[in-house]
């Protein structure tokens, strides 16, 4: 695997951004986060592929990463769709959005073990509680952002 490049990123981030970002939001995101966002800030990755380390899971394809501060034309920022989520109960708060496939599937940051999370919006059960939807949604695919960020592959044939 290797980490991807992105392509139509939103405007370059400093760390006094970033700080501001986890200060607003109340979080604090892995260092490997940081560096990357300092790197690319949101935008279309390439290869867009990754296999999460559940082997039960086939392969699965990252769409886009959302941008920290400023949206793109695509896409709104971290900010504004993690309240979103948050405010409507969508999604655990220990749950950080941070990038979609085009199915409007999230791929999050577990904020309290920093494990990377794949989680469906799709399933919903009307009929269940929110903490069981919340359980069912939720697919572990990465020990970390770092491990997830470095792993990407191309499509399978």
């Amino acid at each position: 695997g290797v980490m991807p490049e992105l392509s139509d990123c939103s405007a370059s981030l400093t760390k006094e951004d970033i700080k501001n970002f986890e200060v607003e939001l109340n979080v604090k995101i892995p260092a490997g986060m940081k560096n990357f966002y300092l790197k690319f800030n949101g935008g279309m990755p390439s290869p867009y592929c990754f296999q999460p380390q559940d082997e039960d899971l086939d392969w699965v394809e990252i769409n886009a990463f959302f941008p920290i501060k400023e949206r793109t034309n695509a896409f709104e920022t971290i900010e504004v769709i993690a309240k979103d989520m948050w405010s409507r109960n969508l999604m655990p708060s220990n749950l950080l959005p941070f990038a979609m496939d085009s199915g409007g599937n999230y791929y999050a940051l577990n904020l309290k073990n920093k494990k990377i999370y794949y989680y469906l919006t799709d399933e919903w059960d009307e009929n269940a509680s929110r903490e069981y939807n919340f359980e069912t949604n939720t697919r572990y695919i990465a020990q970390s952002f770092n491990y997830f960020i470095n792993h990407f592959i191309e499509e399978e044939e």
